[in-house]
């Protein structure tokens, strides 16, 4: 089978000029991270107005690149004020609507920057004040792919994966297959290792070049300018030092200098220490593997929704796998011609042989890693198969995988004439023992094929997994009542979980909705005597008042408290025990499905197909003597009492670290504040206290009292200070102290008055 190499390179360049023209022409595409919900929700009717606009998404994003503006139906724009991320969620995007705005139609428009990749989603979605109408602003999204981004990964791609091939081929395939010790640069013909050393320099040089344009694409795309005003204005720079994705590239130009320096390194020492040349290449190796790591932790792994860390690690084994495979071919195709020109034909088929035979183990194995990484990748960003054929980035895989299948058919050729293994009988069935001689030709067509394959993942790499569809951002917020008298007070938290939360109050007198009063709202962790301020609840009528914030900041037991202050000075306290999960309740969670679970343990059995057997060689060789069992056996078990211990201990000195910064309090306020607790407390203070406090000493203790815990004010009431004695026990219970304390934090005793100052 002959290829002639000029045809296989035309091929190789249309081939590949093909897929980059395909991807830079197809349909938008979406950003890889997308909207999980938000409040108000897109296409929905919210009766009363927002204060906040919040939208959570399914991957962080940088809160300096990210923005968001607010429009009427006809075009006007509403400003938002303190846009950014909340405080401990940086996948959560608030903005703050500074007047209440009338019934209409309001088109959000977001422009979120993602952490993990550096891509740039900018969508614009609708809801209604009061009631749905017809005439509605234009609500698009701009999802345009980048080109210059594609151009970037096609290049970049292929040259890693060369360079990480072609170091892996030299250690595993050349060296003992041609390797030969009057050869002390390298091992290999001088030939052989200015071939390898060229094709090394240009993979780097590529990858660098690469790089370089993959910064000036991210500081084109996060500030959204040009390439002039990023060079201009050193742009580059705050996206290399900023960002996350910029901290990356950053990364892989310092991996990239390193293997550029050690590579420097083993041409010096070619001429001065030539047997450090192969300890320079093996560095170079594991430099190689982290080069390619780099991009495994700007994949879509990093943002999966499913097994985020899993999936990073096992998309870095598919990238290795690739290279292995796909980065060995090129190089073989590169370096064979060399290695063959002096032989003469018995002497060629011998050399090819040995190479191929090896490089053909190294193939099956990369194949069968390449292969069940594939699938479990798949599996992770696919949730249905319905969205293969229908989603860019399916369309994209399923072209992939139509380019790799004659690669694995030639691969099997070429392993039934140099390996046939087990297949023995059927290579001996097919006129294959005369082959070898011209199977460098289909060698190079497996190359040829193997290069549109790298620029089809670099493009995949470019194309956004489908949104799931069950991804929903209309839930339902989670919601208490309690009934106090004649008042129903109902507190509703969304989404309910730790973060970002909106909050929702709604009063009825005798089922009648009750406006005109004041409603204040607490939030309390009562584990570590932490507290919110007083929040002031905005009334947007019908009974009903809202806020947001971030004070639910610790998964765990919570204690809320509303205070319903009425036009007469009177006030109703409603408490709620809440208990705060680290996910919303309401939403979807994904769980793993068959497919995750069997691709996961296909990975595995590799692995251990892969290493069982030549580890019980090695084990069946060894000199077996009960004594060495028995040592075996004892300091396996010591190994593992040693982790057992050492991981208890390290789980002991992070619990006690984390106790130390947040010591509980030495007197733990247990009385719920309801009501009763409240006004038993203001009969307390009536009665004993109020008789001490003259107005201007009040309005002092007032304001002071926010900076001071529950702890700090039962020690107070234990123990006096300064002018204040102490209370003894018989004149004041414990249970009593602490009603006291609930009513010093109700709204009821001027605390709300003075936060409104």
């Amino acid at each position: 089978m002959r290829f002639p190499r000029r045809r296989s390179l035309v091929a190789a360049l249309c081939l590949t000029l093909l897929i980059v023209l395909l991807a830079v022409n197809r349909a938008p595409a979406e950003a890889h991270g997308y909207i999980l919900r938000a409040i108000p929700a897109p296409q929905s009717v919210v009766e009363h107005a927002p204060t906040r606009i919040q939208i959570w998404f399914s991957e962080s994003i940088e809160a300096k690149f990210s923005t968001m503006s607010l429009t009427t139906e006809r075009g006007e724009k509403i400003a938002l004020t303190e846009v950014g991320t909340a405080p401990n969620n940086p996948a959560h995007m608030v903005g703050q609507v500074p007047s209440e705005l009338p019934n209409g139609a309001y088109v959000v428009r977001v422009r979120a920057a993602f952490a993990s990749d550096g891509h740039v989603e900018e969508e614009s979605y609708l809801f209604w004040v009061g009631a749905k109408t017809d005439a509605v602003a234009n609500a698009e999204s701009d999802r345009s792919a980048s080109p210059l981004e594609i151009v970037w990964r096609s290049l970049q791609l292929p040259a890693l994966n060369v360079l990480f091939g072609l170091l892996l081929l030299y250690h595993s395939v050349l060296l003992p297959g041609w390797g030969n010790e009057r050869y002390r640069i390298g091992g290999l013909p001088p030939r052989v290792m200015s071939r390898l050393t060229l094709a090394i320099w240009i993979a780097l040089i590529v990858a660098v070049i690469s790089t370089g344009i993959a910064v000036m694409q991210q500081s084109i795309t996060l500030f959204a300018t040009d390439a002039s005003s990023v060079l201009r204005d050193g742009l580059w720079g705050v996206v290399l030092d900023s960002t996350q994705i910029g901290n990356l590239l950053r990364w892989r130009l310092i991996l990239l200098t390193l293997a550029i320096l050690i590579h420097a390194g083993s041409w010096y020492a070619s001429s001065r220490l030539p047997e450090m040349v192969k300890l320079l290449w093996w560095v170079n190796l594991f430099v190689a593997g982290a080069i390619l790591a780099t991009l495994s932790f700007t994949s879509h792994a990093t943002g999966a929704t499913l097994w985020a860390l899993p999936a990073t690690v096992v998309d870095w084994l598919h990238f290795a796998a690739t290279s292995a495979w796909v980065g060995g071919l090129v190089t073989l195709s590169v370096v064979v011609p060399a290695a063959l020109q002096p032989l003469d034909a018995p002497a060629r088929a011998m050399a090819l042989r040995a190479a191929l035979k090896r490089f053909s183990a190294v193939a099956a194995v990369a194949l069968g890693l390449l292969i069940t990484t594939g699938i479990f990748s798949a599996a992770i960003q696919i949730q249905s198969a319905g969205e293969v054929p229908t989603s860019a980035y399916g369309q994209t895989l399923l072209f992939k995988v139509l380019l790799i299948a004659p690669m694995v058919l030639l691969g099997a050729y070429h392993h039934l004439v140099v390996a046939p293994g087990r297949l023995a009988a059927v290579a001996a069935k097919l006129p294959l023992s005369d082959k070898i001689g011209t199977l460098f030709g289909s060698v190079r067509l497996e190359a040829v094929i193997g290069v549109p394959v790298l620029i089809a993942a670099a493009v995949l790499s470019s194309t956004p997994p489908p949104v799931p569809a069950n991804v929903s951002s209309t839930a339902t917020a989670v919601s208490q009542a309690v009934d106090v008298g004649e008042m129903r007070v109902q507190l509703a938290l969304d989404p309910g979980a730790v973060g970002g939360n909106g909050y929702e109050v709604t009063v009825l007198r005798n089922d009648k909705p009750l406006d005109n009063a004041e409603v204040w709202a607490r939030f309390v962790y009562p584990s570590l005597d932490r507290r919110s301020q007083l929040l002031k609840m905005d009334n947007v009528g019908s009974g009903v008042y809202i806020g947001a914030g971030s004070e639910l900041n610790r998964v765990g037991a919570w204690t809320a408290s509303v205070d319903v202050i009425e036009a007469d000075g009177t006030m109703q306290r409603a408490a709620f025990a809440w208990d705060v999960p680290s996910t919303p309740p309401n939403t979807t969670n994904r769980q793993p499905n068959a497919l995750n679970w069997l691709s996961l343990a296909a990975i595995l059995a590799m692995f251990v197909v892969w290493l069982i057997p030549p580890a019980w060689r090695r084990i069946r060789v060894l000199p077996w003597q009960l004594e060495s069992v028995m040592i075996g056996i004892a300091s396996t078990i010591a190994l593992i009492v040693v982790l057992i211990i050492g991981g208890g201990m390290m789980s002991e000195a992070f619990a006690r670290a984390d106790r130390q910064r947040n010591l509980p309090p030495d007197y733990l306020n247990a009385t719920f504040p309801d009501e009763n607790s409240v006004a038993r407390g203001r009969e307390i203070f009536a009665a004993q206290c109020a008789e001490c406090h003259t107005p201007d000493q009040q309005v002092t203790f007032t304001r002071r009292l926010p900076e001071l815990s529950d702890d700090e004010l039962y020690a107070v009431l234990l123990h006096g200070k300064g002018k204040m004695e102490a209370i003894p026990m018989d004149a004041l219970s414990e249970a009593d102290r602490w009603n006291v304390i609930n009513y010093l934090r109700s709204a009821a005793f001027a605390e709300a008055p003075a936060a409104a100052r």
